[in-house]
């Protein structure tokens, strides 16, 4: 072998049980590892792979990670993102974060190198900024299981190959960004659930009121002010407000600005009517 010549190995992560997946979800998963989470890497080179198994639809869990413009949306560390206003997230996309103090880094410039929605598959390399993960790639796979009693949850996987830096082990490479992708999939777990659970009341709520069969829906709310009521509902501000805005016009941040908001002392509770 040259002297140069750096010396390459494949990932096995099908044969190791991540924690998150029992055996049987491996074995179901295996042609999945090997197509997206298999990689070639030097003696200069880590990679792992992480799972998280999440209580939520794949769908609603998909539509949080493909947001490859909004990151923040459920990582880290992360202050803000910045992304072309009006851009398509199409492969070769880039995004520029900015990392909060405290961390071995400051700014990290990622190109979106898959966004599959029939499979959901999505990745992204790391090709800039200041930082010390250098040819950081990562792959994350989104899947459906369906158990007993029409039990469904969603699995994630996520991946990753990253050189080693110099005066570091590989074992503490490894350590390091095992446990951001680890917060990382926590959070997006209690996000995603949480959206699921908020989901499951708004979808009551509608079919209660049969909101969309109405020419207009005013909304007054009963309470000291909206967010208390919205708090009441058990359901995040973050969750309804995009469905205030987009389906009724108004936001439930403000009062008394051409909104249908009403204040009163009684019990917080929505009080609706359709003309």
């Amino acid at each position: 072998m040259a002297e140069n010549e750096i010396e390459e190995t494949t990932t096995t992560h099908h044969e190791t049980i991540p924690p998150g997946l029992n055996r049987e979800e491996l074995e179901d998963l295996k042609p999945l590892i090997h197509e997206f989470h298999t990689y070639s890497i030097s003696t200069a080179q880590c990679s792992s792979l992480l799972a998280q198994r999440i209580n939520a639809p794949v769908d609603t869990v998909w539509s949080i990670i493909r947001r490859f413009d909004k990151p923040q949306m459920y990582k880290h560390f992360i202050k803000s993102c910045s992304f072309k206003e009006g851009s398509q997230m199409i492969v070769g996309s880039l995004r520029s974060v900015n990392v909060i103090s405290g961390l071995p880094a400051e700014t990290s410039t990622e190109r979106l190198d898959i966004l599959d929605d029939d499979r959901r598959v999505t990745g992204f390399s790391i090709i800039g900024g200041e930082h010390r993960l250098r040819n950081y790639r990562s792959v994350t796979t989104v899947n459906e299981f369906k158990g007993g009693g029409g039990k469904m949850w969603t699995e994630v996987l996520e991946s990753y190959v990253v050189d080693v830096p110099e005066g570091n082990t590989e074992e503490d490479t490894r350590m390091f960004a095992d446990t951001v992708v680890r917060l990382n999939l926590q959070k997006l777990a209690t996000v995603t659930e949480r959206l699921a659970r908020a989901g499951d009341k708004h979808a009551q709520f509608s079919n209660d009121l049969e909101s969309r069969s109405c020419g207009r829906l005013h909304i007054k709310w009963a309470g000291e002010n909206p967010i208390f009521c919205l708090q009441y509902l058990q359901i995040p501000k973050s969750v309804l407000e995009p469905i205030f805005l987009n389906d009724l016009g108004y936001s439930p941040d403000v009062a008394g600005k051409e909104q249908h908001l009403e204040h009163n002392t009684h019990k917080p509770r929505p009080l609706l009517s359709c003309t």
